[in-house]
């Protein structure tokens, strides 16, 4: 485990709080020890934020949380918490860091598991211990050919390694269809910034059939016209 002392200089070399740094540590242990447990042939696939800052973008900005699709016919919920108690086990032994998982919850309205897993590093706390989140998605299936992303963490103490992921154009085209999903309920904005970055301040080019017929797909799962004409929500706009 590294020190406070590493973690306080990376959090000010990156313009971040110490808690957002330790976070994204402890994240990046997570991370490491689930890709021990080769997560592609138990039908688990990186996606989200996260993934864009560890196995696309280095540096991007900070999430606090982990998202994965989930293949529901290798073993469901009971499978998964079986694995994240097995990932924590693993990083106890090989890091100190002792992780906890708690009770499952589903978020009203929306389609993920959430895990909250509480972690301690040690030493004195003068509130509860601090929590990062793993969301879990049993309904989605992959609709391109997950990617191996190479992971590179900054922490002394974590060598780089691999894990499966999404591909940038199904990252793309499940986050526009989440603006069109959720626009009623509670808008995103970090989605609306994520495609933004990708598409008009990097320039990333995309095959545009696959893109659209990938967003056309992601949005049959989920019931939704996909009509990008129907972003109106006013809290998007603004």
């Amino acid at each position: 485990m590294i020190t406070s002392v590493e973690l306080h200089r990376t959090a000010e070399e990156e313009g971040l709080r110490f808690d957002q740094v330790e976070k994204d540590y402890v994240l990046l242990w997570i991370l490491r020890g689930l890709s021990l447990q080769n997560l592609l042939a138990k039908g688990w696939v990186f996606k989200g934020r996260t993934c864009l800052r560890h196995c696309y973008y280095k540096g991007y900005r900070f999430s606090e949380d982990l998202d994965f699709t989930c293949d529901p016919d290798l073993g469901g919920l009971e499978a998964a918490k079986e694995i994240l108690n097995q990932t924590a086990s693993r990083i106890q032994e090989s890091s100190g860091i002792r992780i906890r998982t708690k009770e499952p919850r589903t978020i009203p309205g929306d389609f993920q598991v959430e895990i909250p897993v509480e972690y301690s590093r040690g030493g004195m706390r003068t509130r509860g211990l601090p929590t990062v989140k793993i969301h879990l998605t049993f309904d989605e299936p992959v609709l391109t050919k997950a990617v191996t992303s190479v992971v590179t963490p900054r922490y002394s103490d974590l060598g780089e390694f691999t894990i499966a992921s999404y591909s940038k154009t199904e990252i793309v085209a499940e986050k526009m269809r989440t603006l069109l999903q959720q626009q009623q309920k509670w808008p995103r904005p970090r989605d609306l910034y994520d495609l933004w970055f990708m598409i008009c301040h990097l320039k990333e080019k995309f095959e545009a059939g696959e893109l659209v017929e990938t967003f056309k797909k992601k949005c049959q799962v989920r019931k939704i016209d996909p009509d990008l004409s129907g972003l109106t929500s006013d809290n998007l706009k603004e």
